[in-house]
């Protein structure tokens, strides 16, 4: 009887203790009765973005905000236009204009665009929380964002790590040197230390669709900024990807939402529109989320991720597709790459095209046949931190063992 009433007590005793036993011990417990220890060990091990981005060797990117979990719509976000004030030295400023006019001349020499297009750039993000409707605090990332045009992101932007001679120390120095702007110095929340430099506003979309397709595109030779590549390999970049655009002669033709003020999304919009062809039919402004937004070290660029999935199946969407839309000349082809890690991990290993399982519309045919074999090459590491941010969103969890 005293046995009894013993293991009574005892039972008594352990049911008490999960009564007031702590939640996440008693989550804990749980998953050691219920998971498999390799599925415990499979969520230990996912990697964040940039875990993802070393593994991957996506260089001089720098997440400076990502929203993979809960991307924003375009409500969260607002802008101000204010105006530049440069601070640039007689030397530098006759650097570029010496910069420019051989770039220009390289350019028309070998059939390359190369217009000076007005644009918008990034001075500062402000976060602000302010109280909703339904009387949550929310995040508002308010663009503080000055006028700007292209030859101003083409130097000093894109020419920070060339050497030139400089007249006050009569020695070859990189710009990036005289500036002062070394990259562990750059991100975002530095942009107003550099007034001697503009940070044009840079936008990838990724397009998936119904069936899970990611849209990639093939960056025409043509293109100044996509000129490094040769016929032993081929350029890949994102769905759409589109610098803000600036109208000199009517604003409201600019990459601005209905308030009028500069957005972001509004070139996404556009960059669907303009180069794959896609129009209010087939998607809302309001569906396109963003992902997050980077700083590109190297260029000294803020970049913007978007992302939307449209209600087309890839067949579908190859028939919608047309190469006679507006910037049809920045790309060669473009193609669909599956839903599986396997296949993006072998667009970053540089495999040919046979090795991607890509599709693609029937118009493209021949080119890729005849480049199956061809290896490809990401076009930028723009291009690679929006593909590394694809997988984490629809393609994980992902693990190391699985790069």
């Amino acid at each position: 009887m005293i046995e009894v009433l013993g293991i009574i007590a005892s039972i008594l005793g352990i049911l008490a203790f999960f009564a007031v036993a702590p939640k996440d011990l008693l989550a804990n417990m749980k998953s050691w009765f219920v998971d498999p220890v390799s599925s415990i060990s499979k969520r230990q091990s996912k990697l964040d973005i940039k875990e993802l981005f070393d593994l991957l060797k996506v260089e001089d990117i720098r997440p400076e905000n990502v929203f993979l979990s809960s991307p924003l719509k375009e409500s969260s976000f607002d802008a101000e236009v204010c105006e530049y004030q440069p601070t640039i030295s007689e030397n530098i400023e006759q650097l570029k204009i010496k910069e420019i006019t051989a770039k220009k001349e390289y350019s028309e020499k070998n059939g390359m665009t190369f217009d000076n297009n007005a644009s918008f750039a990034l001075r500062r993000i402000d976060v602000s929380r302010p109280e909703g409707q339904n009387g949550k605090r929310v995040n508002i990332y308010k663009l503080i964002i000055e006028n700007t045009d292209y030859y101003n992101f083409v130097f000093p932007n894109l020419c920070l790590d060339k050497a030139y001679y400089h007249e006050a120390t009569q020695e070859n120095h990189t710009l990036r040197y005289m500036l002062n702007m070394d990259k562990k110095l750059l991100s975002i929340s530095t942009m107003t230390d550099f007034t001697n430099c503009q940070f044009k506003i840079g936008t990838g979309t990724l397009l998936v669709t119904k069936d899970g397709f990611l849209i990639c595109s093939v960056r025409s030779k043509n293109q100044f900024v996509a000129s490094k590549q040769s016929k032993h390999e081929i350029a890949v970049h994102l769905s759409s990807a589109e610098g803000m655009y600036r109208s000199l002669n009517n604003p409201l033709s600019s990459d601005v939402n209905s308030e009028g003020k500069p957005s972001p999304f509004v070139t996404s919009a556009r960059s669907l529109t303009d180069e794959l062809n896609l129009n209010e039919e087939h998607f809302d402004q309001e569906d396109i989320s963003c992902l997050g937004y980077f700083m590109d070290l190297k260029r000294a660029q803020p970049f913007f991720l978007f992302y939307l999935k449209i209600d087309l199946t890839v067949d579908e969407f190859f028939s919608v597709y047309s190469n006679t839309s507006t910037d049809i000349h920045e790309n060669e082809a473009i193609f669909a790459l599956p839903n599986k890690f396997e296949n993006l991990k072998n667009l970053f290993l540089g495999k040919p095209f046979d090795a991607l399982g890509a599709q693609f519309p029937a118009m493209y045919k021949d080119f890729f046949d005849y480049n199956k074999t061809v290896k490809v090459r990401i076009a930028s590491n723009h291009a690679q931190a929006g593909f590394a941010a694809y997988a984490l969103k629809d393609l994980g969890p992902i693990t190391k063992a699985m790069v």
